[in-house]
């Protein structure tokens, strides 16, 4: 797949995921809103653990 058929698709999917949002209430978008930021702070946290962890690691070796 080349890269303007990658491109292609991935807009194609944008569309797909706007179209499901504009679907949804004030309060079904506020809980998806939500649950994305939950996500975002949830990855952040492993990614913070992940360079204690190597820290650590580091430290006692």
């Amino acid at each position: 797949m080349s890269d303007l058929d990658e491109l292609k698709e991935k807009e194609k999917q944008a569309e797909e995921i706007l179209a499901n949002l504009k679907k949804l209430n004030p309060e079904q978008l506020k809980a998806f809103s939500n649950m994305i930021i939950g996500v975002a702070t949830m990855n952040d946290i492993m990614a913070m653990n992940a360079n204690l962890d190597e820290i650590v690691n580091r430290a006692n070796a």
